[in-house]
């Protein structure tokens, strides 16, 4: 019955997508409940003997294994992960401490078509809420960080393809205003998400402790990213907004390294868009070759303009809390120019120049349909 409601053609993507991370959330395929409610205790005393002889208790036999199906997958990825960053946190590959890991990572891996290791999804979405909660500290600022971005996630997919939908539709339709408004509630909820986390979490204490447990971890001789809040598809939502054109390499690249870890639903999304023009650009182009002006168009330039001030209003606070999280972190003993993603607060420079730039084309072109003759 759940997985029928699951494949409902009745509802959108992003409430099937928020039935789907209730439904992992309810799950506990390697019967983990108990278990990982010792994890804070275990780290708080370092206690990597423990931690090691704890996942070890937990890890399925392979016939249990394979018939795990995905959501099951994905529920005991999101366990295993709490030990995997937790080993690493205290200076242990967690494949070197429990050998085993190496081939139930790549099975979950390969059954949830995610990186052989957990991801932030696991961390926040897929992590249950109230006494069943999975946590490496086990305080109030893990599980309002936590929280914060699991409010966050839904409202930024569904702004997501609201964002798609307007690439199908003319500008001078009033369609395409609705779908901008509407892509703008949702990222208002989103912020509405990061805001929280501004509130609740200690910057200081981030740099200084949770962070330390999201850092990268070795597989056959690749590196698989931990979770950070670089993963959220913030890129997603920018590239078919206004950077699906942009091919500046360094800015491609910070892109891509991420595409692994989001779904693959998004993952096609950004793929189907890579180097074709964005919204900006085909807006800006529209309002250029246009002849005459219509109040269908200044309708949609209004809500475009509110959406592309949400957007504004995110990036600048986003990078002054990146920058104070590495001044904090630096400022302690354990001294870190990259986070767990590999960039350092500098890429959010990057972002937000190719942002004005496109940004300040689009107010060119709108300049530009203010002199035509009113329709």
């Amino acid at each position: 019955m759940m997985l029928q409601s699951l494949n409902s053609s009745s509802i959108s993507i992003d409430q099937r997508q928020q039935k789907e991370d209730e439904y992992i959330c309810s799950l506990d395929p390697l019967n983990a409940d108990a278990v990982v409610k010792q994890i804070p205790a275990f780290n708080m005393d370092k206690n990597v003997e423990k931690l090691t002889s704890a996942c070890y208790s937990l890890l399925p036999h392979p016939d249990r294994l394979e018939s795990f199906d995905y959501y099951e997958s994905v529920a005991a990825m999101r366990d295993l992960g709490f030990f995997l960053g937790s080993m690493k946190r205290h200076g242990v590959e967690p494949v070197e401490a429990v050998p085993e890991l190496d081939y139930v990572l790549d099975v979950l891996g390969s059954k949830t078509n995610l990186p052989p290791r957990d991801t932030l999804l696991h961390y926040t979405s897929w992590n249950p809420v109230g006494f069943r909660r999975r946590t490496y500290t086990g305080t109030p600022d893990e599980d309002n960080l936590i929280q914060s971005v699991s409010m966050a996630m839904t409202p930024l997919i569904k702004a997501i393809f609201a964002l798609e939908a307007m690439h199908s539709i003319r500008p001078d339709m009033p369609a395409f205003a609705a779908c901008a408004k509407e892509a703008a509630g949702a990222f208002e909820g989103m912020i509405a998400g990061i805001v929280h986390t501004r509130k609740h979490v200690s910057v200081s204490y981030f740099a200084h402790e949770l962070r330390l447990y999201f850092d990268p971890i070795h597989l056959h001789g690749k590196v698989y990213l931990g979770p950070g809040a670089v993963e959220m598809p913030m890129f997603v939502y920018d590239h078919l907004l206004w950077s699906s054109s942009n091919n500046d390499p360094a800015y491609v690249s910070f892109k891509e390294t991420y595409l692994p870890y989001i779904l693959p639903y998004l993952r096609d999304t950004y793929t189907a868009h890579c180097y074709k023009p964005s919204l900006l650009d085909i807006f800006g182009k529209f309002m250029l070759e246009s002849e005459l002006q219509q109040e269908e168009v200044w309708q949609a330039i209004r809500e475009f303009r509110n959406l592309l001030n949400f957007l504004k209003s995110f990036r600048m606070p986003h990078k002054k809390i990146a920058d104070n999280a590495y001044k904090a972190a630096n400022g302690g003993e354990q001294q870190r120019t990259h986070g767990s993603g590999g960039y350092t607060p500098d890429i959010l420079e990057v972002v937000l120049h190719h942002m004005k730039n496109a940004v300040a084309d689009f107010e060119n072109a709108v300049k530009y349909y203010e002199s035509l003759p009113v329709r």
